[in-house]
């Protein structure tokens, strides 16, 4: 943390000018992929028919101001065949899954964008089989292309693949749910974070954590969340997560915790420092020589003591007179 005004006024004018920085990729990994908490239960209609399905599907997506893809090939003598246009929804395996459209599309855990695609993906529990599976949409031109329900593996492929846009439901920041120190309502709406597969993932953070420091970095990063206007990932969100953890560790309440965030909280202060290390090393030159002075003090006599003061203090102004 900047020691003095001066370090302190050169960091924030820093984060400010360089906030959309990407500091953290925040691909999901496979293990909050299996954490998300389906939203409800769903019951798939497995006796719903092809006339059925056909009227039911058209409704949905008229309700999202949607077209199905190549309907004019709907009903051609080789559409059912080869499933063109509305049919390649009607199958026996997409049927029954008809009914999530709107809802995946209006509140997704994951949203993205590829080759002028837009991709959305929700978590649902199958009472039926009882087993989770993804509803998987995707939408071209203000056109429904494809919709299927897949697995976690699936999803977790095409979010290796390039893609760009990344949108993810608050309740995807929280890796150990209920052991959040901080309440945690997973109430933040859709937010972009970065995806940049050449930088730190957030899951190398959280190697090593215990429970506890975990649920606190995920509280903060959902708090710092809240207070930045850029990607999650970001500089001037992670320094936001920094921020919200600093409150933690003066928090009376997290006394008992205190050398357990602090271990937290260095590590998202070793990224800052690898993105911010070149503007505040002159800063951290002076700060490191007047602490070996001060350690240096204890060891000899007052009027010696005396003499140090008077060179560091000399120092201190022709310092500030370089750099400032």
């Amino acid at each position: 943390i900047p020691k003095n005004t001066s370090k302190q006024t050169a960091y924030n004018d820093f984060i400010q000018n360089n906030a959309a920085d990407e500091m953290v990729d925040f691909t999901p990994s496979l293990e909050q992929l299996k954490s998300i908490n389906p939203e409800s239960g769903y019951n798939p209609n497995m006796k719903i028919s092809k006339q059925q399905a056909d009227t039911l599907l058209r409704n949905r997506a008229d309700m999202q101001n949607m077209a199905i893809f190549n309907d004019s090939a709907s009903y051609t003598p080789q559409s059912i065949d080869k499933r063109l246009g509305i049919n390649h929804f009607l199958g026996t395996d997409r049927r029954p899954f008809i009914r999530t459209l709107n809802n995946t599309i209006n509140y997704p855990d994951i949203k993205f964008s590829s080759n002028g695609r837009q991709y959305y993906a929700k978590k649902y529990h199958n009472n039926i089989v009882n087993r989770d599976f993804f509803d998987f949409v995707v939408t071209e031109d203000n056109n429904l292309f494809n919709k299927f329900a897949t697995n976690l593996s699936y999803v977790k492929n095409q979010l290796n693949k390039t893609i760009q846009d990344v949108s993810l439901n608050g309740k995807m920041f929280s890796t150990f749910e209920g052991n959040n120190p901080v309440l945690n309502t997973n109430n933040i709406p859709l937010r972009q974070v970065v995806v940049n597969p050449e930088i730190r993932n957030i899951s190398n953070i959280y190697e090593g954590l215990n429970a506890y420091q975990a649920g606190s970095l995920d509280a903060a990063i959902e708090i710092g969340a809240s207070r930045s206007a850029n990607k999650v990932g970001s500089l001037e969100h992670i320094n936001k997560v920094k921020e919200a953890l600093e409150d933690m560790i003066t928090s009376p309440s997290n006394a008992y915790y205190r050398d357990s965030l602090i271990e937290v909280k260095n590590r998202v202060d070793d990224i800052l420092q690898t993105k911010a290390g070149e503007i505040l090393r002159p800063y951290n030159a002076y700060e490191n020589f007047v602490n070996s002075i001060s350690d240096k003090m204890q060891y000899i006599s007052p009027y010696r003591r005396i003499l140090y003061a008077k060179q560091t203090t000399a120092l201190s102004f022709y310092s500030r007179r370089l750099f400032f």
